[in-house]
């Protein structure tokens, strides 16, 4: 049994208060609270270092820790607590050992970086290793917003390939806890979550059903949660904290055109000669850029030296890279606990500038000690929104002397007003926040907040969105995931957020040079579509920025006009065309004229995202600025953990070397007249065309194709890849499926079988192999010698799917492998029915499709008659839907993903060649 107090300790470089020590007691004995109350301040990601502990004292608890924050999240340090658990996990011995043992995969045993706590997060500049999905039974944490989590759940997962989707549905639905952070920002979210776990416990049919846990320092309902107690009140340290010296100053004004600014621009030039760091929030991004444009113009005439370096600007409108970049500026480390006085690089009085992208997910305040000292100044906002404001000023309750400003209206929309106009609930909220404010009597530490009434404070709370529900007939749409379009299957959205009337849409902007070099041609010939290649080179978050539609419609438009301008400078007779690319809620992206957009709409422009070519410029600093001509195409920038190690994808021209170590997904002709000429290895019309070939790389377990998930330089026979999937089954099965012998039996006999159908001319010659009948599993240098046409695609390559031909070698096997393979089919045909679909099933997707059908023009195999392919074909869908009933959706989905995750462990860690056997053996 590993004890918790100094174990905790020794992770957290901190002793637990109270509070973290009832809630591990809890965990231990696997009762998790439905909701955690905590002010802000008291350590909530702690629960992290709770479950790792809990975890290795009761491996009944989930294997992965999902944890959620808001979307408005801007800078999310989630991870970077996880890291430093991970990191001080050698400085307990006994917990490191017991996780290793957990683990199901070794493969890193070699890597001394590896660690048997896996961390991935579905944002930031290093999104997504995958670290989580590789081995199934290793303890993962996995960090991302409530868009990259939800839609995951919901078996469509943004920016993922159909081929993964139910992957990651599976493993994040089935033995985790979702910790849904500030659940208050997200109700829809959370009842979302909620009726997925109703959904799971129905029928019992889950093996292991999805547990969450809201955590929040304020909640909208009135149930029991888990609190602090008296003891809780009593320990110094948290008493200093939840006391915290916050003397409440309002400010009423008429809110006109620019009083709301000028206000806000005066309380904070009056703390310039004090030297400390005053924080801003205001509601809208205008107001902010406008308060940030005034400090400085008053800076500079009061000849200050590099006035600009005093200020900083936090917004949601940034783009992930700049933002993420933001934390080590400065002004930001001014307001970091984590960083030491002497690391600080700046004196003086400094300002950060937020919207509500400062109010969460981020461990900041104003006023790290009685030296530096602090102030906040703010506007009026609803009273969730400004519990949360409060919280990042005196966090830590060091200073007694900080002060916050409020600057308010004086009227607010009525009750009777906000029935015909919806969209005058916030304002009716905000009135009713005013009012509790207007009680404190000049306090706001985190206990006066606690002592107002909790009805009131729920009144006043922003307006509820309105909630849709879910259904038995929505989930099993979501769950068709082979199916790309699917009348009544709704995009996910509205279900992640809700319909908020007050809340305008948004859509995201990124910069790729796909958009100027991919050509229609190409697509064509290639009969590729943009959703292809952007699945092969999914945008990441450190890619995109975001806004409200109706500006970047304005954006867009002056951005065309400059363009516009330019060109006709030097073209004057000629018309002005630019392409974008545009992807709606559907995911599905065209390539449209962005005259034709801006000449639309602006209110009913709405589009999900927005890929501009980099050449026309409209960045400056992470804003979209039309004014700007420049912009940068960052895409290849995913790289290790720290921003700075190898990367995980890049793009090169042809003419330039291979990175080490990473793996050709795809090479894309971005000039294809060049593909009509002849040429030879050493003519110059050769050396062009090696210059418009455009090759895509990613490192390895990072793709999702169905290459290789390794970089092989000599070809991998067919019967060592099997054994090696085999293996690793056993190892998944043996850790997770230990009370189910049968399905146990089931998946090793499916490793078995899985790529019998890659035993086929077709698919030989089509991964180069100049001898089919000496069958490979991947083609190493092999590659090199295949016939290859004029777009890089082989020759002999077709719509045959191995894993279809591997289901007609199981069902109706030749003599010839009935001999070679005779125990295996006595196992198989010993089987009962439930085991043999689990068998048929487990083949057939785990490379994403037969779910729940293979396309039509999939179903064949040349050396199998038609009428066995439809025979196949027809059960495909049965199969599922039987299956599905017996373990349930996201169970099912488990179940192939563990299977999936023996194959890619297999693909991305080649066990060394050896000499061919007759029959292949577990």
């Amino acid at each position: 049994m590993i004890e918790f107090s100094s174990t905790f300790e020794a992770l957290t470089g901190h002793p637990p208060f109270p509070w973290q020590g009832r809630l591990y007691e809890r965990f231990l004995v696997g009762e998790l609270p439905e909701t955690c109350l905590i002010p802000t301040g008291l350590g909530k990601t702690s629960v992290i270092a709770i479950w790792l502990i809990a975890l290795a004292n009761n491996q009944s608890l989930p294997r992965r820790l999902v944890y959620v924050v808001n979307r408005r999240t801007v800078v999310d340090q989630t991870t970077d607590e996880v890291e430093k658990l991970r990191d001080n996990l050698k400085k307990c011995p006994k917990l490191k050992a017991i996780l290793e043992e957990m683990c199901a995969l070794h493969l890193d045993d070699k890597d001394e970086e590896w660690s048997p706590l896996a961390i991935s997060t579905l944002r930031g500049q290093h999104a997504d290793n995958q670290l989580w999905s590789q081995d199934p039974a290793r303890p993962a944490v996995i960090c991302g917003t409530v868009d990259m989590i939800g839609s995951r759940l919901l078996f469509s997962g943004y920016r993922c390939g159909f081929k993964s989707k139910p992957l990651q549905a599976g493993f994040l639905g089935q033995n985790a806890l979702l910790v849904h952070d500030e659940a208050h920002l997200e109700p829809a979210f959370q009842k979302l979550v909620e009726e997925i776990c109703k959904e799971q416990t129905k029928n019992g049919l889950d093996a292991q059903p999805l547990r969450v846990m809201a955590l929040s320092a304020t909640a909208r309902n009135n149930e029991k949660t888990f609190e602090l107690d008296e003891e809780d009140r009593k320990h110094g340290v948290v008493k200093q904290r939840i006391n915290a010296a916050k003397e409440l100053h309002l400010h009423p004004i008429h809110e006109g055109k620019n009083e709301l600014v000028d206000a806000l621009t005066e309380h904070a030039l009056s703390y310039q000669a004090s030297g400390k760091a005053v924080l801003i929030f205001a509601h809208s991004v205008d107001t902010v850029e406008k308060v940030a444009n005034n400090i400085q113009k008053e800076l500079r005439g009061l000849k200050i030296k590099d006035e600009g370096n005093y200020v900083a600007t936090l917004t949601g409108t940034m783009r992930g890279l700049e933002r993420n970049q933001l934390i080590e500026e400065p002004v930001f480390k001014r307001f970091r606990p984590d960083v030491k006085p002497d690391e600080q690089k700046i004196e003086g009085t400094v300002y950060l500038i937020c919207t509500s992208a400062g109010e969460v997910g981020v461990n900041i305040s104003a006023g790290l000690s009685k030296e530096m000292g602090g102030a906040m100044i703010c506007d009026l906002t609803t009273y969730e929104s400004m519990a949360q404001r409060l919280g990042r000023v005196n966090r830590f309750g060091a200073c007694d002397d900080t002060q916050v400003h409020v600057v308010h209206p004086t009227e607010f929309a009525t009750d009777e007003e906000a029935e015909s106009k919806p969209e005058l609930r916030y304002d009716v909220s905000r009135g009713r926040t005013l009012r509790l404010l207007q009680e404190l009597n000049g306090s706001a530490s985190p206990s006066a907040l606690d002592n107002l009434d909790k009805v009131r404070k729920l009144a006043a709370f922003s307006p509820l969105p309105e909630m849709l529900d879910t259904s038995d007939i929505l989930f099993d749409a979501w769950a068709n995931t082979t199916i790309q379009e699917l009348p009544g299957r709704p995009p996910v959205a509205e279900y992640l957020h809700g319909i908020e009337e007050w809340e305008p849409p948004r859509t995201e902007v990124a910069w790729r040079e796909d958009v100027e070099r991919i050509t229609q041609d190409y697509l064509d010939q290639s009969k590729h579509t943009r959703d292809d290649l952007l699945a092969d080179y999914p945008l990441k978050p450190h890619e995109l920025l975001s806004d409200r539609s109706d500006r970047i419609f304005d954006r867009l438009k002056k951005l065309y006009e400059r363009c516009e301008k330019e060109f006709h400078k030097t073209q004057p007779e000629k018309e002005f065309s630019l392409q974008v690319w545009v992807t709606d809620e559907d995911e599905k992206t065209k390539s449209k004229e962005l005259r034709e957009i801006i000449e639309g709409d602006k209110k009913t422009f709405r589009p999900h995202t927005i890929l501009l070519p980099p050449s026309v410029g409209g960045l400056n600093n992470g804003l979209f600025d039309p004014s700007f001509e420049t912009a940068d195409d960052v895409s290849d920038r995913w790289q290790n953990e720290d921003g700075k190690g190898e990367y995980h994808r890049r793009r090169l021209m042809a003419d330039k070397k291979a990175p080490e170590g990473m793996r050709l997904i795809r090479s894309i002709q971005t000039k294809p007249d060049l593909a009509d000429q002849e040429s030879s290895d050493h003519n110059e019309e050769s050396a062009d065309e090696n210059r418009s070939i455009w090759n895509w790389y990613v490192r390895p377990n990072l793709g999702d194709d169905d290459g290789s998930k390794a970089t092989v330089t000599e070809p991998i026979p067919w019967h060592q890849h099997t054994d090696d999937v085999v293996k690793h089954a056993t190892s998944i099965a043996n850790s997770l499926l230990a009370d189910s012998p049968e399905i146990q039996a089931a998946m090793i006999l499916a490793a078995r079988f899985h790529d019998f159908g890659k035993r086929r001319k077709v698919w030989q010659r089509s991964i180069g192999n100049p001898k089919p009948n000496d069958w490979y599993e991947k083609s190493g240098k092999v590659t090199s010698k295949a016939p290859e046409d004029q777009w890089g695609q082989l020759i002999e390559s077709t719509r045959y799917r191995h894993e279809f031909g591997s289901l007609l070698n199981l069902l109706f096997p030749c003599e010839t492998d009935k001999q070679a393979f005779s125990s295996t089919f006595s196992e198989f045909e010993a089987m009962n029915d439930e085991q043999r679909d689990i068998v048929l099933h487990l083949i057939a997707v785990h490379h994403g499709r037969g779910r729940p059908h293979f396309p039509i023009e999939e179903v064949f195999d040349p050396e199998y008659r038609q009428e066995l392919s439809d025979q196949l074909a027809r059960e495909v869908p049965r199969r599922f839907a039987r299956l599905q009933r017996k373990f349930g959706r996201w169970g099912l989905a488990w179940l192939e993903s563990l299977f999936r995750a023996a194959d890619y462990a297999a693909s991305g860690h080649p066990s060394p060649v050896k000499k061919a056997q007759q029959e292949v053996t577990a």
